[in-house]
């Protein structure tokens, strides 16, 4: 299993129905600024929790776009 799977996977099961959203935030900074390429903003501790929501909201979704397109460029190089 690659890292990006792996990654999915903690989000997953990270979700819980009786997190705050500051322990949901927490868990889930941990794992995408852990990904290749992601790096925290400087003024991240700065943000409001929503705020925080928001940018690894867009961070989950670019990062589920890059591994598409990862996946489809290594097919075509297989066949």
């Amino acid at each position: 299993m690659d890292n990006k799977n792996l990654m999915k996977m903690f989000i997953h099961f990270g979700q819980g129905d009786e997190q705050t959203l500051q322990d949901k935030i927490k868990y889930e900074s941990r794992i995408v600024f852990a990904a290749p390429g992601m790096i925290k903003p400087d003024n991240w501790e700065k943000l409001t929790l929503e705020d925080r929501g928001e940018k690894l909201k867009v961070m989950k979704e670019f990062l589920k776009k890059f591994e598409i397109r990862t996946e489809r460029s290594t097919k075509k190089k297989l066949t």
